[in-house]
């Protein structure tokens, strides 16, 4: 019973992924992490492929966080956080993205949505890394640990 309203919603949740997809591949580039720029279409592209595979597997997860989704799936080494109409964060600050090891956060970097659009790839370890936060920080803040209490879990959302 309970995977029946997920089976409902997983064609309504890959036609919003691929359509994502169509807009990101328009963008001049993407701001990953730490201004680290995906120039090269066809990587750009490979890597959105990827996320709309891995999303159309029976085992996927894809869950809110915040303003934004995750995408994995058991026995990945990468996660995908993509969003669309997100909005910016308040001036001079970020989205920090954090892997969470029992309940112990490490940064594992900052997006800004360009033209509301997000689209990230993001290594983890799934025998150690066992939730996914989204933050909001000032630019300069430390990336220790969020600074403030009002972040987002994947964990949290609802999502089994």
């Amino acid at each position: 019973r309970e995977l029946e309203p997920q089976a409902r919603r997983r064609p309504m949740q890959l036609f919003t992924l691929a359509a994502g997809v169509v807009a990101v591949v328009g963008l001049a580039g993407l701001t990953v992490s730490q201004n680290i720029r995906a120039n090269n279409a066809d990587v750009r592209a490979d890597a959105l492929a990827n996320a709309v595979q891995l999303a159309a597997r029976d085992d996927a997860r894809m869950v809110e966080v915040g303003p934004v989704q995750e995408i994995s799936a058991p026995g990945e080494d990468v996660l995908y956080v993509t969003g669309e109409g997100v909005p910016a964060p308040p001036p001079g600050h970020v989205y920090r993205v954090w892997l969470v090891d029992d309940g112990v956060p490490r940064y594992a970097g900052d997006f800004m949505p360009e033209a509301g659009l997000v689209f990230l790839e993001i290594p983890f370890d799934p025998e150690r890394d066992d939730d996914l936060w989204v933050s909001v920080e000032q630019t300069d803040a430390p990336t220790d640990a969020p600074t403030d209490d009002d972040w987002w879990s994947a964990s949290e959302s609802g999502a089994a």
